[in-house]
């Protein structure tokens, strides 16, 4: 029960679960992401959790039983039905991890949240304000994009697809294939025989609960993934400009804090002055604890993308191979090989830009590194040069993210 309570009953302030709301709206809770255990909701989300496993779960078991009929008569159908599959399968893979490590979600909002590190107003923010506004703006890019493309999947699926069998007169007569059932967007096999519309239409609501289920989880797997990749690299920008610029910070701290302080032309001087090193030393120690909470991010984040991505990289290569497959196999029939190209353009462009967050990372955890070198470190105390030290051997550790803790994600994936 501990281990429950420590996952499931995560203490986030009201301020928090606000900021969750304004970043993501209801997605996360629609797609049972990051469900709402508060009051009387709690019951209302489990129940949406596990109704969501249950409708996944029999959705997968049905579309495998309808691959494996179909493999020997309707290559094309059967391959569709192994994509489906496939997607069906990484959305049960991602609620069951989400919700496994909601724990370490929570801390991850807390982090956001709160910014990372609040420097004081001796940190000049006008410069970097451009930089968090990048962050809002490149999430509702992404959620825009991602929310199209899931779009055009859905439509193709439903709609496209038989309009492209019509025009191409590939068009199935047939309602039923050895025991599947073909007069639906997705053909299945159901253990009940479909005899009248009400049926049929119940079927194919089901059909939409699940494409709306998959489409919802898998969108907003990839929304939380880049929002958070790229709020770590934002906030590793914002660090190397505040120690690249850590003497001005520390002149300002000493002018508003000491009256009789004046600023030296001697740079020997300056950094010799007690009242400026004391406030040097005390600028170093803010961005230690601002580095110690990127690191914090980072860590929780390579936690959580560990599989998605290693799921999301194999899912990939499952499609590609599906597609060549079909192609061998003489399929000349649009409707499927659209849908895997959609497939293929969601995941491809979601890996790129994780692919790029991951070598953005360790790029600018090299340029952290560099960075001290352009401070007049020469002249500092023996203290102060300490810290420098701490931050530096930090940096040697080569931050990446990993698909499945073995496979870095950088430009050498993609």
């Amino acid at each position: 029960m501990e281990i429950l309570e420590k996952r499931f009953n995560c203490y986030l302030m009201d301020e928090v679960e606000k900021f969750i709301m304004k970043e993501f709206h209801y997605v996360l809770q629609v797609s049972a992401f990051y469900l709402y255990l508060r009051g009387k909701w709690i019951y209302f989300s489990i129940f949406q959790f596990i109704l969501y496993l249950f409708i996944l779960g029999t959705f997968i078991i049905i579309v495998f039983y309808t691959m494996v009929l179909m493999k020997d008569f309707q290559l094309s159908i059967a391959v569709q039905a192994f994509h489906i599959m496939g997607g069906a399968s990484m959305t049960v893979n991602i609620s069951l991890w989400m919700n496994y490590n909601r724990d370490i979600l929570s801390e991850t909002f807390t982090i956001f949240h709160s910014k990372f590190y609040q420097y004081d107003e001796s940190f000049d923010s006008k410069m970097v304000e451009p930089w968090l506004e990048e962050v809002q703006i490149f999430q509702k890019n992404m959620f825009l994009y991602v929310s199209f493309i899931l779009f055009a999947i859905g439509l193709q699926v439903i709609v496209g697809g038989p309009i492209e069998d019509m025009l191409q007169g590939t068009v199935i007569e047939e309602t039923y294939i050895i025991n599947v059932y073909m007069k639906l967007p997705i053909p299945l096999y159901f253990p009940f025989l479909i005899t009248n519309n009400i049926v049929k239409y119940m079927c194919l609501v089901y059909e939409i609960i699940v494409a709306f289920v998959v489409l919802s989880v898998l969108g907003t797997a990839a929304i939380f993934m880049l929002y958070a990749t790229h709020s770590v690299n934002v906030q590793f920008r914002i660090l190397i400009y505040s120690i690249k610029n850590i003497e001005q910070r520390a002149l300002n701290k000493c002018k508003v804090k000491y009256n009789d302080f004046k600023t030296y032309q001697n740079i020997i001087a300056l950094y010799s002055d007690p009242k400026f090193t004391k406030e040097y030393e005390q600028c170093i120690k803010e961005n230690v604890q601002h580095h110690y909470q990127i690191l914090r991010a980072y860590a929780k984040i390579d936690i959580i993308e560990r599989w998605p991505m290693f799921i999301n990289i194999f899912f990939i290569s499952i499609v590609i191979a599906c597609a060549l497959f079909s192609l061998i196999k003489g399929e000349t029939r649009i409707a499927p090989q659209l849908f895997s190209f959609l497939l293929l353009i969601l995941e491809l462009s979601i890996t790129i830009v994780v692919c790029k967050r991951g070598q953005d990372l360790s790029d600018l955890n090299d340029e952290l590194f560099r960075s001290f070198y352009e401070t007049k470190w020469l002249y500092c105390s023996k203290n102060i040069k300490q810290s420098i030290i701490i931050i530096q051997e930090k940096c040697k550790a080569r931050l990446t993210y990993k698909a499945g803790g073995l496979v870095d994600i950088n430009w050498e994936l993609s």
